[in-house]
């Protein structure tokens, strides 16, 4: 157990890998053989969907004015729904249904299948419903305004005048590695789903009320929230520099980046190396430094995620157990540690080598 959580999978057995990869709106990916034929459908896609998730009715949903991101299939606004007497703060993909060619309609109904499919756990963002209105399809996800990325980089407590000085981090260290373990959860759900991430980052973990992370950026939900994409090569495995090649390992290696950047409280991976450099440094080797305030342990199970042969990293459930052995108290005082020492600094951040 975890924060009051139990989150180790009892079924130690590595995924399979079977069927190709199909990409959908460049945001994740899932093995053809569950996707649905055009000529194998019986119904109407929208009708399998309608069977499975919330049809909202319009009156229901309030739609703000405020973009928070262009999507590939239309534009996402903040907004609210009505649900037992209740407003809930939401994000709205509205698409001009009718505009959509065969191909992109069927490229956005499989990212919903996905969304559908992987949103159903505490520590993904998970679909509220759909409504249809006249040619528009909305697409209705919960919302939260803080990234992963924000709460650590807001954590800096030196940087911010807070106190107590003792320590630079305002967040405790068992806070910041129950984030990691829930981002572990919500990995090994999507992995028991068949569905490969690929831009798995602390950019794109929304934090509900600040504390729970949920992962984002699979299937239709994108929160690109500036006007500069995300460039995710620093996070990106060896076989996907070298031959974009993306499997649920490509993901562990992703992982292992992500538990350095957050245990740098929002650092930029390899920040020392220009952004037309560093997939060749990584191709030849090039690993992220240990931090002086982790533990061997808890570097070595980085280091176990960045293997060149993907058979060589652990699968998720095998994450789950070693991070169930690292968070205990006696192991966590020692492999996450951030008292102030002589000559700290924190890791720097640079947004313009992580977005373009």
């Amino acid at each position: 157990k975890y924060g009051g959580h139990r989150y180790i999978r009892r079924d130690q057995q590595e995924l399979n890998i079977r069927g190709a990869v199909t990409e959908v709106e460049n945001s994740a990916f899932v093995y053809d053989e569950y996707l649905p034929e055009e000529e194998e459908r019986k119904v109407d896609y929208y009708d399998m969907l309608h069977q499975r998730i919330w049809n909202i009715p319009r009156n229901f949903l309030d739609i703000w004015p405020e973009v928070l991101s262009e999507g590939s299939f239309g534009t996402i606004y903040r907004g609210t729904v009505q649900r037992k007497s209740q407003s809930t703060d939401v994000a709205i993909y509205a698409i001009l249904d009718s505009e959509l060619a065969t191909e992109d309609k069927r490229s956005m109904l499989e990212g919903l299948d996905i969304l559908v499919r992987g949103g159903d756990h505490y520590n993904t963002l998970s679909l509220t419903g759909t409504c249809e209105s006249q040619d528009t399809l909305y697409i209705v996800m919960e919302y939260h305004p803080a990234t992963l990325k924000d709460v650590l980089l807001q954590s800096r407590c030196l940087q911010h005048g807070e106190n107590p000085k003792s320590k630079f981090c305002s967040l405790s260290e068992s806070a910041v590695f129950e984030f990691i373990v829930g981002i572990a959860q919500g990995m090994d759900f999507l992995a028991s789903k068949k569905i490969v991430h690929k831009q798995l980052s602390c950019s794109n973990v929304l934090m509900a009320d600040g504390v729970i992370p949920k992962i984002t950026g699979f299937g239709v939900a994108q929160f690109n929230r500036t006007s500069k994409k995300q460039d995710y090569t620093r996070w990106s495995a060896q076989e996907v520099l070298a031959r974009r090649i993306y499997v649920t390992k490509s993901d562990v290696w992703s992982f292992g980046i992500l538990v350095w950047e957050v245990c740098a409280l929002g650092g930029t991976p390899y920040r020392q190396t220009a952004n037309e450099q560093v997939a060749g440094a990584i191709l030849r080797g090039l690993r992220l430094h240990q931090l002086r305030y982790v533990g061997d342990s808890l570097y070595q199970f980085m280091l176990q995620c960045w293997q060149i042969d993907v058979d060589e990293r652990p699968s998720f459930p095998q994450i789950l157990t070693d991070l169930n052995v690292l968070c205990t108290d006696s192991e966590l005082n020692m492999e996450l540690n951030f008292n102030v020492y002589k000559d700290f600094q924190y890791e720097g951040y640079s947004e313009n080598l992580e977005r373009y």
